[in-house]
């Protein structure tokens, strides 16, 4: 092994990093695109998954099975390399996390999506050990050294605040702490150097948050495919606002923005919201508005035959609103409204079933169709893991 290493040797040529990056500037955009591409995936999956309203526990578990495909594979990656080359590898690899982009919206929601997503974490992370064997193959001596720097330079973050410390011989935390702070200060500026010297001391005046509360609440169901019709969605629709609103009334927390997600067989989805004047928290009033904006996407889209997935979530939630109550007028959007006497009923209903469900358990009472599609459902105890905290 030690016969294989690459010589560095002190004559000849001394070449910078600038120097070094039109030797191999094909090399460092590899390198830039691997860093580009690991700090998106790790900021933007999670944002994604809530785009197909994915529960943060799975995707947590998809990006910790990406993590476990990066370190994994990079041996037998190496070891593929050494049989064939360095760029090629790098090639297939760069083949592969491009094909992983355009299989990710199929396969986000099927079972495939695991193996995909870790096969996907070993490739995108492989260009980046396929660049460093072949900066070793085909470079010696300060050019090597140069080419490592520039490496860390495109993938590092906050290159030029790297490279001012590197000239006072700053590299490490440790040597960050032993330096004086005035000359950070002064290198760095005061609002920089004052908080770097501070953080290298474990010094950090900022909270330390363990949770965030949510600041909505949802719920979905996968169905399959199933017929566009309201035999289908209105049972599913009052499951998923019995689940939502339940989790609103308990912690006192109304939402005034109810966003409804239907699904067709074809994986395209289509999203409706509307904001009330009031917050509400009533299962059927919910499930009455949810309906109304599925009806309207249905109709919108008279062509899907078949609905694969609906979906219902509550935002723009309050703490302890103030109800206004209604003047019985009789009109029509009355039923929707929480101040009015049908909205105060139902409202009156809601609690007694929780407090039935308290006492009893979830199974124990529930609105007609809406048991009989919880008793298909994933189990309660399951589905709070995955569920914030409002």
């Amino acid at each position: 092994m030690l016969g294989r290493l690459p010589k560095v040797d002190e004559a000849g040529q001394q070449v910078s990093v600038m120097g070094f990056m039109p030797k191999a500037w094909l090399l460092l955009a590899a390198v830039v695109v691997a860093a580009g591409f690991e700090q998106a995936v790790l900021a933007l999956l999670p944002v994604y998954g809530t785009h197909y309203s994915i529960a943060e526990a799975s995707m947590s578990a998809l990006l910790s099975t990406m993590i476990a495909g990066n370190i994994a594979m990079q041996v037998p990656l190496g070891l593929l390399a050494e049989r064939l080359t360095a760029r090629l590898v790098r090639f297939l690899c760069v083949s592969l996390t491009v094909l992983g982009c355009v299989l990710l919206p199929l396969l986000i929601e099927t079972p495939l999506i695991w193996p995909c997503v870790f096969i996907w974490g070993a490739v995108s992370y492989g260009i980046y050990t396929m660049s460093i064997i072949e900066l070793g193959e085909r470079f010696t001596g300060s050019a090597l050294v140069a080419g490592n720097a520039a490496f860390s330079l495109m993938w590092g973050v906050g290159p030029a605040t790297r490279a001012r410390l590197a000239e006072i011989g700053v590299e490490t935390i440790g040597q960050l702490a032993r330096s004086h702070g005035g000359a950070l200060k002064r290198l760095l500026g005061p609002a920089a150097g004052e908080k770097l010297a501070a953080l290298a001391w474990n010094r950090d005046p900022r909270r330390l948050e363990t949770h965030r509360r949510a600041h909505s609440a949802g719920a979905q169901s996968a169905l399959g495919r199933k017929p566009a019709e309201a035999r289908v969605f209105v049972p599913t629709l009052l499951h998923l606002a019995d689940r939502v609103a339940s989790r609103l009334r308990a912690k006192a927390r109304p939402g005034r923005t109810v966003t409804v997600r239907v699904r067709f067989a074809d994986m395209r989805a289509v999203t409706r919201s509307v904001t009330l004047e009031q917050p509400i928290q009533a299962t059927a009033m919910l499930a009455e508005i949810a309906e109304e904006l599925v009806r309207g996407v249905l109709a919108a889209n008279r062509h899907e035959r078949e609905i694969s997935l609906l979906a219902i979530s509550v935002s723009h939630l309050e703490e302890s609103a103030e109800l206004q109550l209604e003047l019985p007028l009789g009109l029509a959007d009355e039923r929707l409204k929480p101040g009015s006497r049908k909205g105060l009923a139902r409202f009156g209903a809601d609690r007694a079933i929780d407090r039935i469900r308290q006492r009893f358990g979830k199974e124990a009472v529930g609105y007609g169709a809406a048991a009989l599609e919880a008793a298909r459902s994933v189990p309660d105890e399951f589905r709070e893991l995955a569920e914030k905290e409002l």
